[in-house]
């Protein structure tokens, strides 16, 4: 394609995402941007290249609200446990992954369920069934925890001395001694004696990574990691290899170090910004450590990462350094504490508030999305996973979890992600799970949950801009020609098991193409 000339995509259906007209009959681009939209096809530019979509849905590309960037890179060629179910199963996946070490290395995998042992209790013996020597960790499915073997105890200095640390615990067996499974912030405990990848390993992950991304029609994350990831994310800008447009969200660790340099939310470039500071209200449905407003059904509360008081100090000292907050929250009780917190903030400055997952809440706490400009970013796809256990665990308040619906018609403002590595980084399973796939098993799942397609596209395009105070995600005239072609008409998209196997057949970022399957005439496929 000859990008000096105007480049026509006729025959669609176009969802612009633009309010004035968000379904129209075809684009036209001219270079990096959105030249005008077209009624007809009749109205192409003349000398323009034409490219007949024959049906096929165009959209904006897909902004992830939430992923852990590099986490998931390294993932790519990691041990995935999530389909193992009972010890001899996850046994022989270990041992099967040993031939494939280098001296010196550990073994680790992730997606672990400690339900999926199925009767079996995670202790140190059974990884030693592995191998009796080697460093063994393996991070549950929500990397809210992980369980390691005796080598991993001893090269990290733990023992029946240990402490639990703030918001974490070592799970102990009756004599006081560590079993190797941490929850929560235990994780820390060992964290230091994990062998780092260099740093050209990661930027190699990373580019990878972005690969993949485009090939599943995301041009943009919103990231939630630390330093390390940062540092990689601004080589790769600097070099002018990266092509995602990056949030980068820190921790709270990194907080007092933002406000000293006088960096804000919004600082950076149209590749990389600065993002919000990351807080945890509480933990996750999977180890019952979401904290809930009444007791789960099996018992207990669960438990505060950072308790109220400190999510409100830490969000209102942000604000006044210009810098805005995301939280995570899973439980009732925690998204409660999340807008008592955020409310705070938002009388302090006008940065962007999120609260992250927000899984469950209270019907009496929807209206205060709106009222404070809260976004909801939430991640469809956490449906399919957890509504079994949801169902067993909160009973009759399963008709307030994975709220879109009724989130969206109080008048929040709802960004989808994907929480990769958590899940699978791919947006249209998601997609499937907002339209109504995996429909309720029970009469207790309230079918106000499900999207339009309309409602859930913008939610994947635009929503994840707004809820950074900046505009994008859309194709009117004048955005940026960011945009992704499927292999699925609208009335596909329509249907919920066809939206969640979408295919992507081509990514365009900044009108160039950095994803072709080779199916659309005058793109040949991309290796």
């Amino acid at each position: 394609m000859d990008c000096t000339l105007p480049l026509t995509f006729v025959n669609g259906p176009v969802f612009t995402g633009w309010a004035a007209t968000p379904w129209v009959h075809g684009i036209e681009l001219q270079g990096a941007r959105v030249a005008r939209v077209l009624s007809e096809a009749a109205d192409a530019s003349g000398g323009a290249q034409v490219v007949d979509l024959q049906g096929r849905a165009l959209l904006p590309g897909i902004t992830d609200a939430h992923v852990h960037l590099l986490p998931w890179a390294r993932r790519l060629h990691g041990l995935d446990l999530r389909d193992c179910h009972g010890w001899p199963e996850l046994r022989a996946a270990l041992r099967g992954a040993l031939d494939g070490l280098q001296p010196g290395e550990w073994l680790m995998a992730f997606g672990f369920h400690p339900a999926s042992l199925e009767g079996e209790i995670a202790r140190p013996e059974l990884l030693e069934e592995v191998h009796p020597t080697l460093p063994i960790l393996i991070r549950t499915h929500d990397t809210h925890g992980a369980w390691v073997s005796r080598s991993v105890m001893r090269l990290a200095g733990v023992g029946a001395s240990t402490s639990d640390p703030e918001g974490g615990k070592l799970v102990r067996d009756a004599s006081g001694e560590p079993t190797g499974m941490l929850l929560e912030n235990g994780v820390r405990v060992v964290k230091h004696a994990i062998p780092p990848l260099s740093p050209d390993q990661e930027r190699a992950l990373l580019l990878e990574g972005q690969r993949e991304a485009h090939r599943l029609g995301i041009v943009g994350v919103h990231s939630f990691e630390g330093e390390d990831e940062w540092a990689r994310l601004c080589e790769l800008r600097d070099s002018g290899t990266l092509r995602l447009r990056v949030q980068h969200m820190f921790p709270l660790t990194e907080l007092d170090a933002h406000i000293a340099s006088g960096a804000r939310t919004g600082d950076g470039d149209d590749w990389l910004q600065t993002g919000c500071v990351k807080l945890f209200a509480d933990g996750t449905l999977g180890l019952r450590t979401a904290r809930m407003l009444e007791p789960y059904e099996s018992g207990g509360v669960g438990e505060w990462n950072v308790p109220p008081e400190e999510l409100r100090r830490h969000a209102v000292r942000a604000a006044h350094a210009g810098i805005g907050t995301a939280i995570h929250a899973i439980g009732d009780a925690g998204v409660r504490a999340c807008l008592d917190a955020l409310e705070a903030a938002r009388a302090v400055a006008p940065v962007p508030l999120r609260i992250e997952h927000v899984q469950v809440l209270s019907p009496e706490d929807l209206g205060r999305f709106r009222a404070a400009g809260i976004t909801a970013s939430m991640q469809p796809v956490h449906f399919l996973t957890d509504r079994e256990l949801a169902s067993r665990e909160w009973g009759d308040r399963v008709r307030f979890a994975y709220a879109w619906g009724r989130a969206l018609a109080a008048g929040a403002e709802l960004a989808f992600g994907t929480d990769a590595p958590i899940e699978p980084l791919s947006p249209w399973p998601g997609l499937g799970m907002a339209l109504g796939l995996g429909g309720p098993d029970s009469a207790g799942w309230d079918p106000a949950r499900l999207l339009t397609l309309e409602q859930a596209l913008e939610a994947m395009t635009r929503a994840p801009w707004r809820s950074m105070g900046l505009g994008g995600g859309t194709l009117e005239p004048g955005a940026r020609a960011d945009l992704i072609v499927l292999d699925r008409t609208t009335e596909e998209l329509r249907d919920p098991e066809k939206a969640a196997s979408a295919r992507v057949e081509l990514t365009l970022l900044n009108g160039e193409v950095v994803h072709s399957s080779g199916a659309l005439p005058g793109f040949p496929a991309t290796s």
